[in-house]
Formats: structure tokens, C-alpha cells, sequence
């Protein structure tokens, strides 16, 4: 199960001049965490009524994170399955 501790700590990182995205470093904070929540709240209203949820919580969080990360790397794997197709050979008339 997934912690509001675990989610700030998996979204923050120290400044690193070799970080490849930011080098500048993150911390996500109470603030950044309402502020995801929030949306989330607002994104899912309909589906958190029919779970008589009020507000989303840390695994459902957790579970937005796993998503947007898996259909990236599934997004990345098709495309270097595609890449890896032999092109169709020319016909000879």
C-alpha cells in the first residue's frame, strides 16, 4: 500500500547535474501533494462517488503514477518492435 510519505518521496530528487530531465532537483511537499490530489479529486469525481470515496488517496495516486508510466514504456516497446520489422521487399514486375 502505497503512503502519502511514499508518493512525495518517489516524486522528489536532488538537484544532479546528470540528471537527464531536470537538473535542478524536486521536492514534493504537502502543498504539490494536495495539488495532485486535488486534480485527482476533480478527474475521478464520478468514479469516487460510486465508491463512496470522498477523496482519493496515496494507492490511488500510486496507481495514476503506474499508469502514465506503463503506457509510456508500452508506447516505447511497440514502437521499437516496429522498428525491428524488416521493410516489405520490392516487388519485381
Amino acid at each position: 500500500m502505497a503512503t502519502n510519505t511514499n508518493i512525495k518521496n518517489a516524486l522528489s530528487f536532488p538537484a544532479s547535474a546528470n540528471n537527464v530531465l531536470i537538473t535542478d532537483g524536486r521536492t514534493v511537499g504537502n502543498a504539490e501533494l494536495t495539488r495532485i490530489q486535488d486534480w485527482l479529486d476533480a478527474e475521478y469525481a464520478t468514479q469516487l462517488v460510486v465508491l463512496g470515496k470522498a477523496n482519493v488517496d496515496a494507492d490511488d495516486m500510486a496507481a495514476v503514477l503506474w499508469r502514465v508510466i506503463a503506457n509510456q514504456v508500452k508506447r516505447h516497446e511497440k514502437q521499437v518492435a516496429k522498428a525491428a520489422l524488416a521493410p516489405p521487399a520490392e516487388l519485381s514486375e
